[in-house]
């Protein structure tokens, strides 16, 4: 069922034009006059005058009152346009306050999204510190590898430049200390050389060389 909409403004002042135009052929013409008598009492006399029935002279009437009170027309438009550019500008700004603010919190909210994959990379290389672990060298190479997605990740932003350092700051650390594993290992094959534990150290090393030579650790 379709919504029935309330006519525009000015189609019922037109219509109300109209009906006022059919009603001076029905109601007969008239008009009231003002006495003062010597004493100063007034007293109103009504008489009838000659009807003026409206027919297209309803159409000329708009002109003429456009001309008629062309003063007060101008000065409501002006008044209203002034209120409408101030609207206008308080409009704007509440515009550029909002879009500020929903920057704002996406900056905050990126922040804490890059803060919290930091520590998670952060907790992976200070278990790959621990060399009593057999898995410590994975654990650099996740810290290494979640550091450099970072890097990618902030790139060129502006706003999370100190981030940028921080991330490369720690990334060339686990980078040593992968280089430094890589080292260690290779003695430790030397230990256990001819013995079941030779095969596992190499996998390891060559495990760990593969992963300095596809990032390019230097």
């Amino acid at each position: 069922m379709k919504k029935r909409q309330i006519p525009h403004t000015y189609v019922i002042i037109f219509y109300i034009i109209l009906f006022c135009a059919a009603l001076t052929w029905i109601i007969p013409g008239g008009q009231y006059t003002e006495n003062i008598s010597p004493d100063g009492e007034r007293t109103v006399v009504y008489e009838s005058v000659e009807s003026v029935p409206q027919t297209w002279e309803v159409l000329s009437a708009f002109y003429k009152g456009f001309v008629d009170k062309a003063d007060i027309i101008v000065f409501i438009l002006i008044i209203g346009g002034a209120f409408a550019i101030h609207t206008n500008q308080k409009q704007q700004e509440v515009e550029q306050q909002q879009v500020a603010m929903v920057q704002k919190q996406k900056a905050e909210q990126k922040t804490k999204n890059i803060d919290d994959k930091i520590t998670a990379a952060d907790m992976l290389a200070l278990k790959g510190q621990d060399r009593s672990k057999d898995d410590y060298e994975q654990k650099l190479m996740e810290a290494y590898t979640s550091y450099k997605q970072l890097a990618d990740m902030i790139g060129s932003d502006g706003d999370l430049q100190a981030k940028a350092t921080e991330v490369q700051t720690k990334m060339g650390n686990v980078a040593k200390e992968l280089k430094s594993a890589c080292q260690e290992l290779s003695k430790q094959i030397q230990l256990v050389e001819g013995t079941e534990y030779e095969s596992k150290y190499r996998e390891r090393v060559n495990r760990l060389n593969d992963f300095i030579n596809q990032n390019k650790i230097q």
